[in-house]
């Protein structure tokens, strides 16, 4: 069977809803249990069908200054008693009756647990310290038995009539006689607290534990007969490892109080800690949950039980990073409910897992409460689940596994006590309880969460599927802001409410709404059935953007290339012999020592350091220009460009396409003169808007260069002197600097040659260089050429004997 999960996918099926494909008419839809449950319910109540209806009234029937009603029990008379905090008092009050007395104030911070016995003996535990006291008929609080723990959690009576409770600081489990007189069963090193219980008879203790998340099964026969640990010589600490943040083992620990003495079986834990050892035949650990708490347990059919399973709430939490410094549980001490505000934080959510005696579990409910605080069997197949922070209880259908939700005003729900008619719900923040009262409130609301429409809107209809009985009324308001938070005092008024739908937003524009929704009912109790809320509105143009623009080739835009490595000998770049700007004996040079004077010289002009020096190297030479940019638009508009070009300085701008729809765009120069040149770009949401709405951004390229015209090379110079030819002249381009000159004799094998100032960085260029004179009689011939940084090349030869 599937699990209810009121939780997931609810943040996706809302943002699908309210998308706009584009910046049309959009419209946010809130429909079904994983969106509506996000809003607030006073008065109302979500079915599992998604139905938003009248909830059960329920009457405050108690309430006490103290801020939490931590623990509640019926006694044999059908008297409900119930322990508070921040002070801890017992309060009885009375059947029939709301009024209630001060049973006992006890010497503590609170009472985290009650049990009756057979003999309407009441027993509550105070923390912190461990004391447990027992009211018996007719007499005062008395001290019943002093357990060495800061927390007694659980206590239940078994059927042999002795009291069984689990601990916290440290975790442990106990046997208290009539008399008050304890035993321990088992102490954990690795765990906290035990933070609930239950018994299968005399024989096992069943309890979820903090902070590892794990259900241990206690074998009371096996702890009854002791457990002899292997002996230890250092007085141990109680540790936990724990993987922390940057990924190193660390160590949790705490020392027991003083009142506390060491248990033997701490000393079996760390004794075994080194060594591997027999398995304890006291305890098993059922299940190794992913949450960190197992807070609740609860008996249900067929052997099998419930757990309550809670998560911290931390954004740097996760399931193998728990927090180790913490003393009480993650579900203690919880905080007063908070405004409601726009923005609500992502919780960890909490479950209720479905487990037999085997230890195999699965999720029959979960929900986005971070705390799930309290459950009791309603008869059939229902649970009914309190939470925290929004006072939430839900009515689980265990057959069906689909779950109703309602809201009192409280924050937690720490205790859910009784049946039929004593049915209580036993609150935090305020301490309270509260009985249902069997019929349906006369009035209730509903409050939406936030909506974020990204950009200010202004909004049209609201409209809504619903269910109303003739004579019911179903009414709608709605109010709008610029921030998230409502409660901030910036948010408009809300609207005059409306009984009809779909109507007019009266509300003024603004990035975000909210709606509130009352229902009333008929004469004879039947109420609006409210299925579906749909709030259309248009967001205000958001301008597209052009984020990068580039054109290939550019020359301005070219990284300079590494130099190639130096080793002392001549540098050659692949098949390009290199000649000096001094001395070259053609491919080679005649001597070693010809070959040393080459190096030196052309070390004398090459870079100091090929990290911090680069050369300029050559591209290759194209009528053809690739623009290229990246265009968005935050409507998901669909886009249109425009491009223009004009030449530099001053140019006019000249059309090159007026509607395009691509992203690059190839631009043939041949026709356009040499010179500096600019390409704007011009996005616009035209496809997607009206002509009043339409919006642009345009972005403009770097300048570049079109080249068409070759360099001019003038030979000045050629003159023998001895048995070399030395040459001087001059490379000359209109609009690109030049960057490269080489020189071949009597064959095409380029040689290259360096100007004079040994940098080729501009359009004009002198160079000198000198060969050894050819062989035979000649003619000869002499070839100079250059290119530019676009890739002309022009040449220039001349003969000599």
């Amino acid at each position: 069977m599937k699990s209810t999960k009121i939780f997931v996918a609810a943040v996706a099926l809302c943002a699908l809803c309210s998308t706009a494909l584009a910046n049309t008419t959009s419209y946010w839809s809130q429909a079904g249990v994983a969106q509506f449950y996000k809003g607030k319910f006073t008065g109302t109540a979500l079915t599992d069908t998604g139905l938003i209806t009248l909830g059960v009234k329920m009457e405050q029937t108690f309430s006490t200054p103290e801020p939490n009603l931590w623990a509640a029990a019926y006694d044999n008379k059908g008297d409900l008693w119930a322990g508070s905090g921040n002070k801890a008092i017992l309060y009885k009050i009375r059947a029939g009756k709301s009024e209630a007395e001060e049973a006992a104030i006890l010497p503590g911070s609170g009472i985290s647990s009650i049990a009756v016995d057979r003999n309407n003996n009441v027993y509550a535990a105070v923390f912190p310290g461990g004391s447990i006291y027992v009211v018996r008929p007719g007499a005062r609080a008395a001290v019943f038995a002093q357990i060495p723990a800061s927390f007694v959690w659980d206590m239940k009576f078994a059927p042999s009539g002795d009291l069984y409770c689990v601990t916290g600081m440290p975790a442990a489990a106990y046997r208290i006689n009539s008399s008050g007189i304890f035993k321990n069963l088992y102490t954990s090193s690795t765990e906290r607290h035990f933070l609930s219980m239950f018994m299968d008879g005399d024989k096992f203790i069943y309890t979820g534990t903090s902070p590892n998340g794990l259900v241990l099964r206690v074998n009371i026969e096996a702890a009854e007969k002791g457990y002899a640990p292997p002996s230890v010589s250092a007085s141990p600490r109680m540790t936990t490892p724990r993987p922390s943040s940057d990924g190193a083992e660390r160590t949790d620990e705490f020392e027991p109080e003083p009142s506390m003495p060491a248990s033997p079986d701490v000393a079996a834990d760390f004794a075994g800690a080194a060594v591997e050892r027999a398995p304890d035949p006291r305890v098993s650990v059922l299940i190794d949950m992913v949450e960190d708490e197992a807070y609740r347990l609860l008996p249900w059919k067929d052997g099998s039980f419930l757990i309550a399973a809670n998560s911290e709430q931390s954004p740097q939490a996760s399931a193998q990073q728990r927090r180790p410094g913490r003393v009480e549980p993650l579900s203690f001490m919880l905080p007063p409910k908070a405004p409601q505000t726009g923005q609500q934080p992502m919780v960890n959510p909490a479950r209720i897992y479905l487990a037999d005696p085997s230890g195999q579990s699965r999720v029959v409910l979960e929900i986005p409460d971070p705390f799930i605080l309290s459950m009791l069997p309603a008869g059939g197949d229902r649970v009914l689940i309190g939470s925290g922070n929004d006072g939430r209880f839900y009515n689980l259908d265990m057959k069906k596994e689909t779950a109703t939700l309602q809201e009192l005003q409280a924050s937690q729900i720490l205790a859910i006590v009784g049946e039929g008619p004593k049915l209580r719900f036993v609150t935090g923040n305020p301490g309270a309880v509260f009985a249902p009262t069997g019929t349906k409130n006369e009035q209730g609301e509903f409050l939406s969460s936030v909506n974020d429409a990204s950009t200010p809107a202004v909004y049209g209809n609201l409209d809504a599927v619903a269910f109303t009985p003739k004579g019911a009324a179903l009414e709608f308001k709605t109010r709008t802001g610029n921030t998230p938070d409502p409660m901030d005092g910036t948010w408009s008024e809300w609207s005059t409410s409306e009984g009809r739908w779909p109507f007019k937003i009266s509300s003024p524009p603004g990035r975000y709404i909210q709606y509130g929704a009352t229902l009333l009912p008929t004469t004879d109790g039947q109420s609006p059935e409210l299925r579906e809320v749909k709030v259309f509105y248009l967001t205000a143009n958001q301008p597209p953007r052009i984020s990068a623009i580039n054109v290939t080739p550019a020359p301005q835009s070219r990284r300079p290339t590494a130099p190639p490595s130096r080793t002392g000998a001549v540098a050659t770049p692949p098949q390009m012999p290199v000649a000096s700007t001094a001395a070259s004996s053609g491919p080679a040079p005649a001597s070693a020592a010809a070959a040393a004077a080459a190096a030196q010289q052309r070390a004398a002009i090459a870079p100091a350091s090929t990290e911090t020096n680069l050369i300029v190297g050559s591209i290759a030479a194209s009528n053809d220009i690739s623009v290229r940019w990246s265009a968005s638009d935050p409507d998901q508009d669909s886009l249109r460009y425009s491009l223009q070009f004009r030449s530099l300085p001053d140019g006019q701008w000249t059309v090159l396409e007026k509607e395009y729809l691509e992203t690059e765009y190839r631009w043939s120069t041949e026709s356009v003169p040499d010179g500096r040149y600019e390409v704007k770009v011009t996005a616009s949401d035209i496809e997607s808007n009206t002509a009043e709405r339409v919006l642009s951004h345009e972005a403009i390229t770097d300048p570049f260069i079109i080249d068409h015209t070759r360099p001019t090379i003038i030979i000045s110079e050629l003159k023998k002197d001895g048995a070399l030819y030395r040459v001087s002249g001059s490379a000359t381009d209109n609009f690109s600097a030049i960057s490269s000159i080489e020189y071949s004799v009597n064959d095409l094998k380029w040689r290259m040659v360096f100007p004079k100032d040994g940098l080729l960085d501009s359009m004009r260029e002198e160079f000198s260089f000198s060969f050894e004179a050819p062989g035979g009689d000649g003619p000869h011939t002499l070839i100079v050429r250059a290119r530019d940084f676009v890739g002309n090349t022009g040449s220039v030869s001349k003969s000599f004997k």
